[in-house]
């Protein structure tokens, strides 16, 4: 890469649809409150306001992807001493993909483009449809 910066490729998905799709850094947000049982929710995913607005209402939620910034920021260096070419992996799991996955996903990645990472950003469980 022509910029010395390591890229953070970050990933969505289901655990009902196997294991991450990337060896790196794995969160469960299975922990976190579930949009699919809220009933005008359910259809909908994380890219919609809808859900990433009730998912990231709750102080928990918000106050973990603070923590996950935090972290990718503290070792992004040290993937850079590593091998500046190889992205580092960065990967949110829930029941589904659909919901808080990509809500989560979503999040870090806005911070972290924000803050001048080079991010990219792939949803394994969402369709055409849904992008």
């Amino acid at each position: 890469m022509s910029n010395d910066k390591v890229q953070v490729a970050i990933n969505s998905f289901g655990f009902k649809y196997g294991n991450a799709p990337c060896e790196g850094c794995v969160f469960d947000v299975r922990c976190f409150p579930n949009p699919f049982y809220i009933e005008e929710l359910k259809p909908l995913c994380g890219l919609d306001d809808a859900v990433y607005d009730y998912v990231f209402s709750f102080e928990e939620s918000r106050a973990f992807a603070e923590k996950v910034i935090s972290l990718i920021e503290d070792i992004v260096p040290l993937f850079e001493k590593r091998d500046p070419e190889k992205p580092l992996c960065v990967a949110f799991g829930c029941t589904g993909g659909r919901h808080r996955s990509v809500s989560f996903a979503r999040r870090v990645c806005d911070a972290l483009t924000e803050k001048g990472y080079i991010c990219t950003l792939t949803h394994r469980e969402l369709s055409e449809r849904d992008l």
